[in-house]
Parts: C-alpha cells; structure tokens; sequence
C-alpha cells in the first residue's frame, strides 16, 4: 500500500526547471540615477551607520534592487563599502536605508 502512495508523490522531471522559470520572472531594469539632494540624504544614513547595528539596504545589483535586512558586519570608508552578515555592498550600489 506504501508504494502505491508513493507514486502519487509531486514528481519534479526537470531538476532546476522551477528556479530557472522564478529567475525568468525577475524583472530586469537599469539603474537609476540619484538626484543631488537625493544623494546628499544618503549620504548622511550611510554615516550614521555603525557595526552590529540592524539596518535594511536597498541596493543594486545584476540588473535587479535587492533589499536586505541584518546587522553591519562592518563598515569601510575606505573601500566604500558595507557589509551586512555575508553580503558586501559597495556604496555605489546602494540606493537607500532604513534603520530598524
């Protein structure tokens, strides 16, 4: 009786067949640009944050925004760039913060 259950299991034929339609359906965009007093208020979040402090960063990255929540592994000025647990974002990228 088991085994004939087991066939009524959802069978995937195609292995990676459901991530690859799911990354299809991401949209692709470019880039926007920041305004001067856009980039100016990021400017100042960005130096308002501190290690193991938890923040969520919108930042750009493979033709997608990503959002990211956690907590700042570190912080370089002077590789511009910020790490939230694992995930390096360099500066450049980064579109937007909020601080929990």
């Amino acid at each position: 009786m088991n085994d004939r259950a087991r066939q009524f299991l959802p069978f995937s034929a195609l292995r990676g067949f459901e991530e690859a339609l799911r990354e299809k359906e991401k949209m692709q965009c470019d880039p926007k640009e920041l305004s001067e007093e856009e980039a100016t208020q990021l400017n100042q979040k960005i130096r308002q944050v501190h290690k193991n402090r938890i923040i969520r960063v919108l930042f750009y990255e493979n033709k997608e925004y990503i959002t990211v929540t956690g907590m700042v592994s570190e912080i370089s000025f002077e590789r511009k760039e910020l790490i939230i647990v694992k995930k390096k974002i360099p500066f450049d990228c980064i579109y937007g913060i909020d601080f929990d």
